[in-house]
């Protein structure tokens, strides 16, 4: 994992500790940027990029309720699967490509791959509660901490990234696919999602945000067309895609309230609820 990095601020080669890429149990080193002299804490093994976790969570509309995210996120695992559900699905098997999982949460994409096989793979969140429950409880490797909008990898370093349930919280997207197009190879692959901004289940998200948290995740709103533009300010290319119907309030708020679950997916359960891309490189 070591290998791929780089320091987020200025790109130059971070420098680690003394034997700091053999270790293997919890010990607490640094890394540091052998051009600004930046330093980034290791702590069990999992390096964290971020320079002020408080303001970039701010900045990027992290979910202030961390137990709610977890529970969410664990739903939606299942340790035994191959599949899930995704267009990347169909990349994933027999391939030694280098796999780059961009707001892994707690490691369900990852841990699609490691049963297909896959083992050069990484991923990375914004928030360190998160990526330390994907080390510990899912036994993920190769995660780290780290903000979308500054990636610290090398250069047209990875084959395949994945993005999912990511832009429409970044305070700017564009600079995202910015450093996407960055660390992807000349031929890489994105796979990406983003909800339909006036598709009930994203105005009940953002809704819902307000209501139980006083501010909403769901930062950024986006039609087809605002997608499309954005994608191809950005340098890519759709080679594939799907439209998404439904929708998901599937909030551990609502366990009491099944009713309104029932009741708004028959209204509103086959609208487009968004859209999901495979993409290339233009340049």
């Amino acid at each position: 994992m070591y290998d791929y990095f780089v320091c987020p601020h200025c790109h130059h080669n971070l420098v680690g500790e003394e034997g700091i890429q053999e270790r293997s149990r919890a010990d607490m080193g640094h890394l540091s940027c052998s051009g600004c002299a930046s330093r980034f804490p290791v702590e069990e093994g999992i390096p964290d990029f971020l320079s002020h976790v408080v303001r970039e969570h701010a900045q990027e509309g992290v979910a202030v309720d961390l137990h709610n995210a977890v529970t969410l996120f664990r739903r939606e695992i299942d340790p035994e699967s191959k599949l899930s559900g995704r267009l990347f699905d169909q990349d994933v098997k027999s391939t030694d490509a280098s796999f780059l999982d961009i707001g892994c949460g707690i490691g369900r994409h990852l841990l699609v791959l490691r049963n297909n096989g896959i083992t050069n793979m990484l991923g990375f969140d914004i928030m360190p509660e998160l990526v330390h429950t994907a080390r510990k409880e899912y036994a993920v490797k190769n995660v780290f901490v780290a903000n979308a909008s500054r990636i610290p990898l090398r250069n047209e370093s990875i084959d395949i990234c994945l993005l999912y349930n990511v832009i429409e919280h970044c305070s700017n997207p564009a600079k995202v696919l910015e450093e996407v197009h960055r660390v992807l190879k000349k031929e890489g692959i994105l796979y990406m999602d983003v909800p339909n901004g006036r598709s009930m289940g994203d105005r009940i998200f953002r809704w819902g945000g307000i209501v139980f948290y006083g501010k909403t995740s769901h930062i950024q709103t986006f039609t087809f067309d605002k997608v499309s533009r954005l994608l191809r300010n950005a340098g890519f290319e759709i080679k594939a895609q799907k439209t998404a119907r439904g929708i998901f309030i599937n909030y551990p708020q609502l366990e009491r309230f099944g009713w309104i679950r029932k009741t708004v997916t028959i209204l509103f359960g086959n609208e487009v609820s968004g859209w999901e891309f495979k993409l290339g490189k233009t340049h």
